[in-house]
């Protein structure tokens, strides 16, 4: 059972690895499967790991990544995500991308009830 485990772990970090470092801009992430669940105008001044959060509509974006990133961004923002499957598991990755062009952050996206 141990076995199994250790390979869907392996197969969902080199799934994560891929996409995060494959595609940093939106139009990138999109043609690579990811698809933009919310867009709209937001002011995204700091992401702090464990410390920020941004709410949008029905979501909410946790700033989960092990960096300080300071975009000091007003302006469109979209919310991309890309679900994977293994062997019945299933994992979503999430992003939040500073306009169409700018840098997108990884992070966590919850659903408001």
């Amino acid at each position: 059972m141990a076995t199994r485990w250790c390979g869907v772990a392996a197969f969902l970090a080199s799934c994560i690895l891929t996409f995060q470092t494959m595609a940093e801009t939106l139009p990138e992430l999109t043609g690579g499967g990811y698809i933009v669940v919310w867009s709209g105008y937001a002011a995204i001044t700091t992401c702090v790991h464990d410390r920020d959060f941004y709410q949008f509509g029905a979501f909410v974006f946790l700033c989960n990544q092990f960096t300080y990133e300071y975009p000091y961004h007003y302006g469109d923002v979209f919310l991309v995500t890309a679900a994977f499957e293994h062997e019945g598991r299933a994992a979503v990755l999430a992003k939040m991308c500073m306009g169409e062009t700018g840098a997108c952050i990884p992070g966590s996206l919850l659903m408001r009830r």
